[in-house]
């Protein structure tokens, strides 16, 4: 694009900034007005932020002790936490709002899922099992 023709593109944009800036501004002020008539009912969460944790390794000296109390400090701060079996299995007494993580990525050769479960296993065009090295 030349230099007049970015000039005008960025005359118009200015020109058109304020007229746009106007319209959104009554806009956010229209919904807001909406809302406060609408007397809608409010949510105890409405507007809380939910965090969620992954527990690797590193955090395994948080965990590691069992303590009733960083249980309620888990539940009080983490909406959720991914947790891994058998690891975790344990603290759910504690924390029982955890995600168990299963590796639902790969089906093992030779593994006891493959052999109960042939039909589960994905097969090339000749019907060989299709493994991920």
């Amino acid at each position: 694009m030349g230099r007049s023709a970015t000039r005008a593109v960025f005359g118009y944009a200015r020109r058109l900034g304020a007229r746009a800036a106007a319209l959104a501004a009554a806009l956010v002020l229209a919904v807001v007005l909406a809302l406060l008539l609408a007397g809608g009912e409010r949510r105890p969460d409405q507007g809380g932020v939910h965090f969620l944790a992954g527990s690797t390794p590193a955090f395994d000296r948080y965990t590691r002790s069992l303590d009733a109390g960083y249980g309620e400090f888990l539940r009080r701060h983490f909406w959720r936490m991914v947790v891994y079996s058998p690891y975790f299995d344990n603290k759910t007494a504690w924390y029982p709002s955890a995600w168990v993580y299963r590796d639902a990525y790969a089906i093992y050769p030779g593994s006891t899922v493959a052999a109960e479960h042939p039909q589960w296993v994905l097969k090339d065009a000749a019907g060989r099992p299709l493994y991920i090295p």
